[in-house]
């Protein structure tokens, strides 16, 4: 007699494999699970980053800027104490 072999086992889908019974795909309480590949957040944590180094940036800029800003309108308007003080109100609205 011939002896029949088994087929051979088809593959099984890759969200099938690691996701325990009674689950289905993307339901996981968690951002890391098994059953998907790791999520670096993509273009929006990149644009959050983008933001807050501006931001640093601009504080720091300010932080050089304040302190010296009135003595350089100062010595621009000849030591006029009365136009200075309105260059830099005009200055800091802006």
């Amino acid at each position: 007699m011939n002896k029949i072999e088994p087929a051979p086992p088809r593959p099984v889908p890759y969200d099938r494999v690691f996701r325990p019974a009674g689950r289905r795909a993307g339901t996981y309480p968690s951002k890391l699970s098994l059953d998907r590949p790791c999520d670096t957040g993509g273009p929006q944590r990149a644009a959050l980053g983008f933001i807050l180094v501006t931001v640093a940036l601009d504080m720091l800029a300010m932080a050089i800027v304040i302190p010296v800003l009135l003595r350089l309108v100062l010595a621009f308007l000849n030591g006029d104490t009365a136009r200075a003080a309105g260059w830099f109100g005009l200055f800091g609205t802006i």
